[in-house]
């Protein structure tokens, strides 16, 4: 069975880099006090960062 099509306004693909020591640092630890990846801490915390903005422009 096929995959469904997606539309690239359902998602956006991220391929940035990290290279603050202190940013990695602290996604390193996220990751072990949450039991994920240093990856999810990541989105994690800009999908936390998003929906404070959302909120703050909805006000």
């Amino acid at each position: 069975m096929a995959k469904p099509k997606r539309s690239s306004d359902d998602y956006i693909h991220l391929n940035k880099k990290v290279t603050d020591r202190e940013n990695i640092k602290l996604l390193n630890q996220l990751g072990e006090d949450w039991n994920i990846t240093n990856k999810e801490a990541a989105y994690r915390l800009l999908c936390e960062a998003m929906k404070r903005e959302r909120d703050k422009r909805n006000r």
